[in-house]
């Protein structure tokens, strides 16, 4: 894997000061080592762009930077949210360009890090102008409605939103969905046919894309998801969250895989192997969706930089 480095390095070097780098892939393949390879060369800023990353409370499950590789390079954007926060693409894009634009950062090249691709989509393509939901009513209304009849909640959203993609048990999108109706009197669909926005207009971005056969996907999780629980303050984290906050199942960090079965575990619920293996199968379906997600939606970006791993010419460990 040096000489990817390398050619990346290389490259970077002819690169005009506003041009950034985006690396995404599946989860487990390596991007973080990538990105603190790059920036031992680079003057640079790494930035998270992953959504549950986010979130300050379970940086060990979430798989956060440690506490060495922020100490090298500096790294941001990671672990900044509350537990109960939702963070939308609309947010999230904003607090990106906030950062981005800080006098301090002005000779560092940003290297933008993560597997979030709906959030590096709408960083490349510009998002749907959705209206923020600023009545607090609205709010209470859809959330209460959220929790005590969730079905309800989905019935509602088809009704009113014929065009509506979004699935039962994704509560987060449904309640977002049904408040923007709510607020706007027109159905969520509506607003994806609206002209995009796009944020950083000035910048341009290299995408270096990360693909991997299955079978180094998954020994990679395997490995990283053996020495993750190991760790004991990998349930002291689930622990404290739990005990500070009682509705925390409920709320956004909760979509962390392997939170859910952290606290069935620590209720003595389930046992140690099949925490194992209940976070390994749900880690390795999310990594194969983002592959599709990458292959799919990035093959008609024209900036862009591949990079395929397989058993052959796998070096460094990339995982």
């Amino acid at each position: 894997m040096k000489h990817i480095v390398k050619q990346i390095t290389q490259h970077i070097s002819t690169m005009t000061p506003n041009t950034g780098i985006i690396i995404c892939g599946p989860t487990a393949s390596g991007k973080s080592k990538l990105a603190m390879d790059i920036a031992k060369d680079v003057n640079s800023n790494i930035i998270n762009i992953d959504d549950m990353q986010c979130y300050k409370d379970l940086p060990i499950l979430s798989d956060q930077p440690s506490f060495e590789d922020a100490k090298m390079v500096q790294h941001s954007l990671y672990g900044e949210l509350e537990y109960n926060q939702k963070n939308t693409i609309a947010k999230y894009l904003k607090r990106l360009e906030s950062h981005i634009n800080l006098p301090t950062l002005e000779n560092k090249r940003p290297i933008i890090v993560g597997g979030s691709g709906f959030y590096i989509q709408s960083l490349l393509s510009g998002m749907s102008p959705v209206p923020d939901i600023d009545d607090p009513k609205i709010k209470e209304f859809v959330q209460n409605l959220s929790l005590k009849h969730p079905k309800e909640l989905y019935k509602v959203v088809r009704s009113v939103d014929q065009l509506s993609k979004i699935e039962e048990n994704d509560l987060f999108r449904l309640e977002r969905s049904y408040s923007v109706f709510l607020q706007t009197g027109k159905p969520f669909s509506h607003w994806l046919t609206v002209p995009k926005v796009k944020v950083l207009k000035e910048w341009k971005f290299l995408l270096i894309i990360i693909d991997l056969d299955n079978k180094i996907i998954e020994n990679n999780i395997s490995k990283r998801l053996l020495q993750i629980i190991k760790k004991p303050q990998l349930l002291d984290e689930v622990r404290i969250l739990n005990e500070e906050h009682y509705d925390a199942i409920r709320q956004p960090i909760s979509k962390t895989i392997g939170f859910k079965d952290c606290v069935d575990f620590s209720n003595c619920k389930i046992n140690l192997k099949t925490l194992y293996k209940n976070i390994r199968s749900d880690t390795i379906k999310y990594a194969k969706r983002q592959l599709t997600w990458n292959r799919h939606q990035f093959k008609n970006y024209d900036y862009k930089m591949s990079i395929t791993l397989t058993e052959d010419n796998l070096e460094n460990n990339y995982g």
